[in-house]
């Protein structure tokens, strides 16, 4: 072999530990890239690995190649032997840059196992990757120029890692600063960034080329040596200010780095604030590992541990500090700099996911754990450089299990404090065998086991915890079976009728969907009516012919229509038809489609579960407020009025329990969970995580589905009672607090099965709508029959109701104002209530009303319709209104009165609508 061939194997036999370990844990990263990621994702984090770890190892490699020469003492053979100072700096630095693209090959290789990066249109991004490509390898050799030339002025690799990191960051901040704060950035100067980067590329390293040339025979240069001249006294003090005068250049350096990395990556610096720490803690025994100084101390009889505490004082002093230093700036950066409200959505959101790393008791063991994995691969691995590379790896893991910890609501003080504590004592236990150089099972033994029994205990009983946490429930829910009918014909021939009906997914053909109940239908929305009134006309004829308990559920064009469009496209139609004079079955004809939208809500909510109900119960609520105003319209009959209240009260009386629906959405969800785990790569990659890593979490999720279920199967038992009038309705959950926590056990899992919380609520809110509506049609109807309203709701009992409905917020009868209020009002549900306006009133989510909203009713409530009614125009510009004002005769006389709204009022009002005659 040749010299030059012979001093890259030198080189090559001293980067090899380095190359390996990152190689290794290149490898490891990429497998879990494979196993946790989707295909996008994967290639991202391929190609993004490829290109970090192989420029950590150039900048490391290149402050090894020269400062390792003078920490151990080998620089005087290389000036006995036959060799110029020219090959011995290309020997170095080809190896370094073969060793380079070797790790780029080999990390890139492991893309040709997923097939999925190769795509249409790879190769119209070829052009575009070999310029990322030129510039990626450009800053990579600016970076190893600036750690080659620290590396050839230093006698610690580790030190001069540390300036390089310093000298690369700030000479690439002053291009950045040069081209586009200077003014050299413009749009026509958009190579002057490169052109930079190529001119600090080659001046670093011409003169590290000069340096190269003079530090083989540089006469100043002597072997170092130990700085203890005397153990006589080897005292802390001694043993403190050696510390000091070994590592005060490397302190300073991190500090500044430190510093130097708040300020730049600020406030996204809390993903990498543990990467000062970490280097704290590998340059623990670095100063001992140079040229295996530690030596010293065991030909002298120096005690291991007082070696161990001083070494970890001084450093953990060190963390401390900068800690304490990287706490302030951030707080002055986030108070006094850049405010957190002014910055981009995206960096909010980053913060407020990782700002509990500054909680008092979050950051010391986020320190503590970056500290003890640098402190402790500063003692087992004897180079600083390899030393300083698997110390951060390792934090890099273990605070990556702190934020696994901090996603899953697990306290830190058994699953990360432990593991704190386990590194200071495994290198603790370590001492004695590093220092006296014993590498035998013997020694390794119990810092192994320190390290090895917590982290079992910790893997073991997270898992327990996870599946303990969520309480037992004591309440026996029934399964249903899922067996279900099969789709009918006509269940298809009405699918295939509302796909004729332009309102699938993701269109807006319909305009003015908002609040169908008050707004009158627009131009744009008679226009799209009459385009497509033969296919609603199709629709309504098919659902005539359904069953509300068809199965219509799994069926693939059911997930491409929308409800609850065409709902409302069914209650604009009945809208117009009100409006329409020139039918004479107007009013017939509104009613077949306000009467198809129930129907389509009871269909929905029949097969649908939990979102059929929410969807059912939006669905009815908008038909029910068509109704008062449809029961007003001249023309209209008594016969029709008591069809229309028969056929309401026959939809309370098919309705389903709401018990049955948490019972059936319990089995659905439990069948899902089934599912996932017989086959998680059919079920999202949330479940095939789970499966490959985290089986417990099945189990876990199965006991939170029945706890959660099976307090909402209490809550929808208390509410079917309270529906049919059995017991009082209270306003709240007693078990409010039970589900609260049922929340939080939810967002820590890594399944969701959409638990069906908020029915008893939605199915209050829909029933109060039903039957105020029935209220008011009865309320016209006896208008019509006796020419005056009705004083109270008892005068309707036997005519229209065998019993009349009861609010189901109270289980007592609705407040009726024949003669509405003495003040115009808002309420929760009306925008604005004129005033002598005949409302029917419920308390609502208040359930029942108290003293002083009794108070305020008795104060708004207008005795006859000779009551003066009162104008709010306080802070509002008066508006009049037309209002009917409804005598004891019942004339039905029009006047003009202001109404503003004066107040607001807590509960749910039903206004009867005002139609002139």
């Amino acid at each position: 072999m040749t010299s030059l061939t012979r001093l890259m194997w030198k080189e090559y036999r001293v980067l090899r530990g380095f190359w390996l370990a990152l190689a290794g844990f290149g490898l490891f990263i990429d497998a879990l890239f494979f196993l946790l990621t989707d295909s996008h994702d994967r290639l991202a984090g391929f190609v993004g690995l490829a290109g970090a770890l192989p420029a950590g190892f150039a900048f490391g490699a290149g402050a090894i190649l020269f400062a390792l020469e003078q920490e151990e003492s080998t620089r005087d053979l290389l000036r006995v032997i036959p060799v110029t100072p020219m090959p011995v700096f290309a020997s170095k630095v080809l190896t370094a840059v073969s060793g380079t693209v070797l790790l780029s090959l080999l990390l890139l290789s492991v893309t040709i196992v997923d097939w999925g990066f190769i795509r249409a249109g790879v190769a119209e991004t070829i052009t575009g990757a070999l310029f990322l490509t030129l510039i990626y390898a450009l800053l990579v050799m600016q970076a190893m120029g600036w750690s080659v030339f620290f590396s050839l002025r230093s006698a610690s690799p580790l030190l001069a890692a540390f300036m390089g990191a310093l000298g690369a960051a700030l000479c690439i901040g002053l291009v950045h600063f040069a081209t586009e704060r200077v003014g050299l950035y413009r749009p026509d100067r958009s190579g002057w960034a490169p052109i930079l980067h190529v001119v600090a590329t080659v001046s670093i390293w011409l003169i590290d080329l000069w340096l190269a040339s003079r530090w083989l025979h540089d006469r100043h240069a002597t072997p170092r040596t130990a700085d203890v001249k005397s153990v006589r006294s080897a005292t802390q003090k001694r043993l403190f200010w050696q510390s000091w005068r070994r590592s005060s250049r490397l302190l300073a350096t991190l500090v500044i780095l430190g510093v130097l990395v708040t300020v730049i990556f600020w406030p996204a610096f809390v993903l990498v604030t543990g990467l000062p720490f970490a280097l704290a803690g590998c340059c623990t025994f670095l100063a001992d590992q140079e040229g295996r100084q530690f030596r010293f101390f065991a030909e002298r009889g120096v005690p291991a541990g007082r070696v161990w505490i001083n070494r970890q004082l001084f450093w953990a002093g060190t963390a401390i500090l900068l800690a304490a230093i990287l706490f302030v700036v951030h707080r002055l950066a986030l108070r006094f700099l850049i405010p957190l409200s002014d910055m981009p959505e995206q960096v909010r959101s980053l913060w407020s996911r990782y700002e509990w790393v500054f909680a008092a008791d979050r950051y010391p063991l986020w320190v503590g754990l970056a500290f003890g994995a640098g402190q402790f691969c500063s003692m087992a691995v004897r180079s600083g450089i390899v030393a300083a590379a698997v110390g951060v790896l390792l934090a890099v893991l273990l605070l990556a299990w702190a934020v696994l910890m901090q996603a899953l609501a697990i306290a830190f003080w058994w699953s990360v404090a432990p593991l704190v504590v386990a590194l200071f004592a495994a290198s603790w236990l370590r001492c004695d065998g590093w220092l006296l150089e014993r590498n035998s099972l013997r020694a390794w033994l119990p810092p192994a086991l320190a390290l090895f029994v917590p982290v079992v205990c910790v893997l073991t009983l997270v898992p327990v915890y996870r599946v303990w946490e969520v309480p037992v429930s004591e309440v026996a829910i029934d399964v249903p079976s899922m067996s279900r009918a099969p789709v009918s014909d006509a269940a298809r021939r009405f699918l295939a009728a509302c796909e004729r009906v332009p309102l699938s997914l993701g269109q807006n053909d319909l305009p003015s969907l908002a609040d169908p109940g008050n707004a009158a239908p627009t131009e744009a929305d008679k226009r799209w009516l009459e385009d497509n009134g033969r296919a609603l006309d199709e629709v309504l004829e098919t659902l005539s012919q359904l069953p509300t308990d068809a199965t219509i559920w799994g069926d693939t064009t059911y997930r491409a229509i929308n409800w609850s469009q065409l709902a409302t496209a069914m209650l604009r139609s009945g809208q117009l038809a009100e409006d329409d004079s020139r039918l004479d079955t107007k009013l017939a004809t509104a009613w077949q489609f306000y009467r198809g939208a129930f129907r389509l809500a009871e269909v929905v909510r029949h097969d649908d579960g939990y979102l059929g109900e929410l969807t059912g119960d939006e669905i009815e609520r908008a038909a029910a407020t068509q109704l008062p105003r449809w029961g007003a319209r001249p023309g209209q009959t008594v016969e029709r009025l008591r069809s229309a209240i028969a056929e309401l009260r026959l939809i309370e009386d098919r309705q389903a329990s709401l018990a049955d629906v948490v019972r059936r959405e319990y089995a659905d969800s439990l069948q899902w969970i089934d599912g996932a785990q017989a086959n998680p790569g059919q079920s999202g990659e949330p479940a095939v995580l789970v499966a490959g890593w985290a089986p417990w979490e099945f189990a876990r999720v199965r006991r939170l589905l029945h706890y959660t279920y099976g307090l909402y199967l209490l809550d929808s038992q208390d509410a079917d009672a309270a529906l049919a009038g059995h017991n009082d309705p209270s306003a709240y959950s007693p078990r409010g607090p039970q589900l609260y926590q049922a929340d939080l056990y939810w967002r820590t899992s890594f399944l969701q099965a959409a638990p069906a919380g908020g029915l008893p609520d939605c199915r209050r809110v829909a029933v109060c709508y039903r039957r105020a509506a029935a209220l008011a049609l009865a309320i016209e109807a006896w208008r019509l029959e006796h020419s005056e309203m009705p004083r109270t709701f008892d005068q309707l009992e036997g005519a229209y109701f065998e019993e009349v409905p009861l609010d189901p917020y109270s289980n007592r009868a609705f407040l009726w104002f024949p003669f509405g209020w003495n003040d115009s009002v808002r309420t929760p549900n009306v925008s604005l209530i004129p005033a002598g306006t005949p409302l029917i009133f419920s308390p609502g989510h208040l359930g029942s009303i108290n003293s002083h909203e009794e108070a305020t009713l008795n104060r708004l409530h207008r005795r006859n319709a000779q009551d003066p009614v009162r104008e709010s125009r306080a802070g509002h510009p008066a508006a009049a209104m037309p209002i009917e004002a409804s005598g004891a005769a019942g004339t039905g006389r029009a006047s003009q009165l202001v109404g503003m709204p004066g107040e607001a009022v807590q509960g749910l009002a039903f206004p009867m609508p005002i139609v002139e005659p």
